[in-house]
């Protein structure tokens, strides 16, 4: 993240999608209806590792808060939490997949405390050994990422046997398999 003299802009570099290259306008907004006025500077958001393609609107929340850290307008933790959420033009924070895994991912990587989105926060706190904070706005996530205002941790989702059914949505690819799969067995007719 890099804030710099120059002709004010946003840049975002590292491999982005379509939906990450939205965040310009998404996360811009956001950070205007939530009441912070940034600096009219050049703003340059880095998606590293550059060589890793980066999927998804669950960038949006991470780049608000670190573009919040680099202008001085939200202080740097000492213990910083890993951060995720799509964002509202309105600064709300929007549910995201995947939050389990990257609560995982979280804790292996040494995180103490992971910001999502309210309603992914009992799916968060599945995971033991790691602080789930739930957050409904940008603003409410930039304080519990600075600690200024600390949520009570969220408590884990309630576990109930899911009903078994065949489920192809989350496959890449293999677009004949996923067709062949939806088409029905077609009864057995006689001709007399």
């Amino acid at each position: 993240m890099d804030l710099a003299l120059g002709l004010p802009g946003f840049h975002l570099v590292g491999l982005p999608d379509h939906a990450c290259n939205d965040a310009r306008t998404r996360v811009l907004t956001a950070v205007r209806n939530s009441g912070y006025q940034l600096p009219q500077k050049k703003i340059t958001v880095n998606l590293a590792p550059g060589d890793l393609r980066k999927q998804g609107v669950a960038f949006d929340l991470p780049i608000a808060v670190g573009i919040l850290v680099a202008a001085g307008l939200v202080p740097w933790p000492e213990r910083p939490p890993l951060v995720v959420g799509e964002l509202a033009l309105s600064g709300e924070v929007l549910p995201v997949r995947g939050v389990l895994p990257i609560g995982l991912e979280a804790r292996r990587l040494g995180f103490q405390e992971l910001i999502v989105p309210e309603p992914n926060a009992p799916e968060g706190a599945l995971v033991q050994g790691l602080r789930v904070r739930g957050a409904r706005t940008l603003a409410e996530a930039a304080e519990t990422f600075s600690g200024t205002n600390l949520r009570a941790p969220a408590s884990p989702a309630a576990q109930t046997a899911p009903a078994v059914t065949a489920d192809l949505s989350e496959v890449r690819g293999q677009a004949t398999a996923k067709w062949g799969s939806r088409s029905r067995p077609r009864a057995a007719t006689t001709r007399c």
